[in-house]
Protein backbone atom coordinates (compact mmCIF):
# COMPACT_ATOMS: atom_id res chain seq x y z
CA UNK A 1 0.00 0.00 0.00
CA UNK A 2 2.66 2.55 1.05
CA UNK A 3 4.91 1.68 -1.85
CA UNK A 4 2.05 2.28 -4.24
CA UNK A 5 1.25 5.60 -2.56
CA UNK A 6 4.88 6.72 -2.74
CA UNK A 7 4.90 5.85 -6.44
CA UNK A 8 1.73 7.91 -6.98
CA UNK A 9 3.32 10.85 -5.18
CA UNK A 10 6.53 10.55 -7.19
CA UNK A 11 4.60 10.35 -10.47
CA UNK A 12 2.57 13.44 -9.55
CA UNK A 13 5.68 15.43 -8.72
CA UNK A 14 7.40 14.27 -11.91
CA UNK A 15 4.39 15.29 -14.00
CA UNK A 16 4.34 18.69 -12.33
CA UNK A 17 8.07 19.21 -12.96
CA UNK A 18 7.61 18.19 -16.60
CA UNK A 19 4.87 20.86 -16.86
CA UNK A 20 2.15 18.29 -17.58
CA UNK A 21 0.31 19.33 -14.40
CA UNK A 22 -0.17 22.76 -12.92
CA UNK A 23 0.74 23.26 -9.29
CA UNK A 24 -2.95 23.47 -8.43
CA UNK A 25 -3.74 20.19 -10.20
CA UNK A 26 -0.77 18.53 -8.50
CA UNK A 27 -1.95 19.78 -5.12
CA UNK A 28 -5.44 18.39 -5.74
CA UNK A 29 -4.03 15.03 -6.78
CA UNK A 30 -1.74 14.89 -3.74
CA UNK A 31 -4.70 15.69 -1.46
CA UNK A 32 -6.64 12.80 -3.05
CA UNK A 33 -3.66 10.49 -2.44
CA UNK A 34 -3.56 11.67 1.19
CA UNK A 35 -7.28 10.95 1.63
CA UNK A 36 -6.81 7.48 0.12
CA UNK A 37 -3.98 6.78 2.59
CA UNK A 38 -6.02 7.99 5.56
CA UNK A 39 -9.00 5.84 4.55
CA UNK A 40 -6.75 2.79 4.40
CA UNK A 41 -6.11 2.23 0.77
CA UNK A 42 -9.69 2.20 -0.44
CA UNK A 43 -10.33 -0.67 -2.82
CA UNK A 44 -7.29 -2.73 -1.79
CA UNK A 45 -8.86 -3.67 1.56
CA UNK A 46 -11.96 -5.87 1.72
CA UNK A 47 -15.07 -4.04 2.87
CA UNK A 48 -15.54 -6.10 6.05
CA UNK A 49 -12.15 -4.87 7.35
CA UNK A 50 -12.49 -1.16 6.66
CA UNK A 51 -14.19 -0.21 9.92
CA UNK A 52 -11.05 -0.11 12.08
CA UNK A 53 -7.63 1.25 11.22
CA UNK A 54 -5.83 -1.64 12.87
CA UNK A 55 -7.66 -4.16 10.68
CA UNK A 56 -6.11 -2.62 7.59
CA UNK A 57 -2.56 -2.99 8.90
CA UNK A 58 -3.25 -6.52 10.12
CA UNK A 59 -4.74 -7.46 6.75
CA UNK A 60 -1.68 -6.20 4.90
CA UNK A 61 0.57 -8.15 7.27
CA UNK A 62 -1.37 -11.34 6.64
CA UNK A 63 -1.62 -10.64 2.92
CA UNK A 64 2.17 -10.87 2.68
CA UNK A 65 2.13 -14.36 4.25
CA UNK A 66 1.87 -17.14 1.66
CA UNK A 67 1.06 -19.82 4.24
CA UNK A 68 -2.37 -18.28 4.88
CA UNK A 69 -3.44 -19.37 1.38
CA UNK A 70 -5.93 -16.59 0.74
CA UNK A 71 -7.44 -16.66 4.24
CA UNK A 72 -6.10 -13.23 5.22
CA UNK A 73 -9.55 -11.76 5.79
CA UNK A 74 -10.59 -14.63 8.08
CA UNK A 75 -7.37 -14.31 10.07
CA UNK A 76 -7.71 -10.52 10.37
CA UNK A 77 -11.33 -10.80 11.53
CA UNK A 78 -10.42 -13.45 14.10
CA UNK A 79 -7.54 -11.33 15.42
CA UNK A 80 -9.92 -8.38 15.76
CA UNK A 81 -12.48 -10.55 17.55
CA UNK A 82 -9.90 -11.85 20.03
CA UNK A 83 -8.42 -8.40 20.59
CA UNK A 84 -11.85 -6.82 21.03
CA UNK A 85 -12.74 -9.38 23.70
CA UNK A 86 -9.59 -8.47 25.64
CA UNK A 87 -9.59 -4.74 25.00
CA UNK A 88 -9.71 -2.63 28.13
CA UNK A 89 -8.20 0.75 28.96
CA UNK A 90 -4.42 0.57 28.49
CA UNK A 91 -4.60 -3.10 27.43
CA UNK A 92 -1.31 -2.67 25.59
CA UNK A 93 0.49 -1.97 28.87
CA UNK A 94 -0.73 -5.17 30.54
CA UNK A 95 1.43 -8.20 29.86
CA UNK A 96 -1.32 -10.58 31.01
CA UNK A 97 -3.66 -9.24 28.31
CA UNK A 98 -0.95 -9.40 25.64
CA UNK A 99 -0.10 -12.97 26.68
CA UNK A 100 -3.77 -13.96 26.45
CA UNK A 101 -4.04 -12.50 22.93
CA UNK A 102 -0.80 -14.23 21.90
CA UNK A 103 -2.02 -17.56 23.22
CA UNK A 104 -5.52 -17.42 21.70
CA UNK A 105 -4.49 -16.08 18.31
CA UNK A 106 -1.40 -18.27 18.11
CA UNK A 107 -3.59 -21.32 18.78
CA UNK A 108 -6.02 -20.16 16.09
CA UNK A 109 -3.23 -19.80 13.52
CA UNK A 110 -1.83 -23.24 14.35
CA UNK A 111 -5.11 -25.15 14.77
CA UNK A 112 -7.36 -23.54 12.16
CA UNK A 113 -4.88 -22.10 9.64
CA UNK A 114 -2.36 -24.95 10.02
CA UNK A 115 0.65 -22.67 10.43
CA UNK A 116 3.82 -23.95 12.07
CA UNK A 117 4.40 -22.71 15.61
CA UNK A 118 7.30 -20.39 14.75
CA UNK A 119 5.35 -18.70 11.95
CA UNK A 120 2.22 -18.40 14.13
CA UNK A 121 4.28 -16.78 16.92
CA UNK A 122 5.94 -14.38 14.48
CA UNK A 123 2.66 -13.27 12.90
CA UNK A 124 0.94 -12.96 16.27
CA UNK A 125 3.69 -10.73 17.68
CA UNK A 126 3.67 -8.52 14.57
CA UNK A 127 -0.14 -8.28 14.64
CA UNK A 128 -0.03 -7.20 18.29
CA UNK A 129 2.62 -4.58 17.47
CA UNK A 130 0.34 -3.18 14.74
CA UNK A 131 -2.65 -3.18 17.10
CA UNK A 132 -0.65 -1.35 19.77
CA UNK A 133 0.60 1.22 17.27
CA UNK A 134 -2.95 1.73 15.99
CA UNK A 135 -4.33 2.25 19.49
CA UNK A 136 -2.10 5.23 20.25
Amino acid sequence: MFRKLSELISETIAEMRANRLSELEALKRLQEIKEQALKGGGDTVPEELQGKRRNIGIYHLFQSEELLNGKEVDAALMFDEILSSCEIVDWHKRIDIINKIELEFGDYLMDVMDLPMDKADELTKKAIEIAIASSK
